[in-house]
């Protein structure tokens, strides 16, 4: 299946994202979050949700997640439509979890 088709269907299936709002201050404290979304256009609709009450933003970046997340039990995870507010010791674990979701993903879709 070609790559294209393969991230087009990937981003069609429920996850975790990974989302870190962009504040206009470059040294303000970014709010971060996980969210479980049903698909990708799910995962921007929350995060343009957790974004419209900050202020001073400036957009979004989110980051599809794979599980397991390290220092996450998968059973304190956000429910399906969730998010919750995540700290900065955790953000690292989950930039990895992203790395590893698009290592897994790219690794597979070059065996195909």
């Amino acid at each position: 299946m070609p790559l294209k088709k393969q991230r087009a269907l990937r981003m069609q299936s429920e996850g975790y994202w990974a989302v870190e709002i962009r504040l206009a201050e470059s040294n303000a404290v970014r709010p971060r979050y996980i969210c479980h979304a049903s698909n990708d256009k799910h995962a921007q609709n929350i995060a343009g949700d957790l974004m419209g009450p900050t202020s001073g933003s400036h957009g979004f970046n989110y980051y599809r997640l794979q599980l397991p997340i390290t220092d996450r039990a998968t059973a304190s995870l956000p429910s399906l439509g969730g998010w919750e507010r995540v700290g900065s010791e955790t953000w690292p674990n989950l930039m990895a979890s992203h790395a590893a979701s698009e290592a897994a993903f790219e690794t597979s879709a070059t065996r195909s």
